[in-house]
């Protein structure tokens, strides 16, 4: 990031967005901002993280404020003689803008969108050992919780989730989980309520991890017993999809094939207008960031971003089936990160 200030840009950047400030130098605390120059970092927070940010922050000199943390972060500023301050356009608040631009008095404010996103889309060895275990932890949370789905109701099943997370080691759910059952399945996004499971249904479960800071999310779909024709159609169409998908995941791809790649089996299969969403997202210290799978993203695939690859059909008054996995992708290739995570239906 250093080597892009002052080339016709801003001579420094604040970062605000607490996972950019955690990757840049390590603070895991809620209330903390970072100010990067060509030369300098200077890492900013109160009182509370005093002994946290001596064990966490690397590579970034502490100031700690009393009250807002605006005049101290100007008077840092005005320090260094920055003209020009770079800002996160896209999570700065505008309040939170125009205190700082009334506390600068004359250094110009210049927004930039994805200055610490676009690095973060490309894991380390490090972060990628963290997020395989959030996987491991997944998994066995996930086989642990879904022993018994028929009668159980989606809360029961998504509270053993949550408690199995916790028990295996995991920090927490990386973000509501859902568990949509029966018509309800064809909710993307359906938070679980006190319906009843029923035998033949189908059953989508979205949930992830935490563990370390990072994230994990996967999805399975289920029927407790035995399926009908429908589901089972739906299902292999959208397991096909996902195969093809991660068949088209290498270096230098595009995002947006790799999109295509499983839309286009969906559509063939005469269920185009039911998969309304994109293919995948980046996980990381955010369960969603880049790169973003989906037919507009101008994304190119490179060695070390981490994906998810999760195709669906959702019939309304039916249900619905999403099947999502998490792939790494290699110098040679790709790896399936969550493969062995079992899917209810293989063929």
């Amino acid at each position: 990031m250093r080597s892009s200030l002052g080339r016709r840009g801003p001579s420094a950047v604040l970062i605000t967005h607490l996972p950019n400030v955690r990757w840049l130098c390590g603070f895991s605390g809620s209330a903390g901002s970072l100010l990067v120059s060509s030369r300098d970092a200077v890492f900013f927070s109160d009182f509370r993280y005093r002994s946290q940010v001596r064990r966490e922050v690397r590579a970034a000199r502490f100031v700690e404020y009393t009250g807002g943390a605006v005049e101290v972060i100007a008077a840092a500023v005005r320090h260094a003689r920055v003209a020009r301050l770079g800002f996160e356009a896209d999570r700065m608040t505008v309040a939170s803008h125009t205190d700082l631009a009334g506390a600068l008095r004359g250094a110009e404010l210049v927004p930039l969108r994805g200055v610490v996103e676009d690095l973060r889309a490309t894991k380390d060895a490090g972060e990628v050992a963290l997020i395989r275990r959030a996987l491991s932890i997944a998994g066995n949370a996930l086989a642990s919780s879904t022993r018994r789905l028929a009668g159980a109701t989606e809360r029961d099943v998504a509270a053993r989730l949550q408690m199995a997370i916790r028990r295996e080691g995991g920090d927490e759910e990386s973000f509501p989980t859902i568990v949509a059952s029966g018509p309800r399945a064809a909710l993307p996004h359906g938070l679980p309520t006190n319906k009843l499971i029923g035998g033949g249904e189908l059953v989508v479960i979205d949930y992830g991890v935490r563990y370390k800071g990072y994230c994990c999310d996967l999805t399975r779909s289920y029927s407790p017993m035995k399926w009908d024709k429908k589901s089972k159609k739906i299902y292999r169409v959208v397991l096909e999809a996902q195969r093809a998908a991660l068949a088209a995941v290498h270096p230098g791809a595009k995002a947006s094939d790799v999109d295509a790649a499983a839309r286009d089996i969906i559509e063939h299969a005469g269920y185009g207008k039911f998969f309304g969403h994109g293919t995948g997202h980046g996980v990381g210290l955010e369960v969603h960031e880049k790169p973003t799978i989906s037919p507009r993203s101008g994304d190119i695939l490179d060695p070390g971003m981490i994906f998810t690859v999760e195709p669906g059909i959702y019939l309304e008054n039916f249900g619905g089936v999403r099947i999502e996995d998490m792939v790494l992708v290699t110098k040679r290739g790709k790896e399936n990160l969550s493969h062995r995570v079992p899917k209810l239906l293989d063929r």
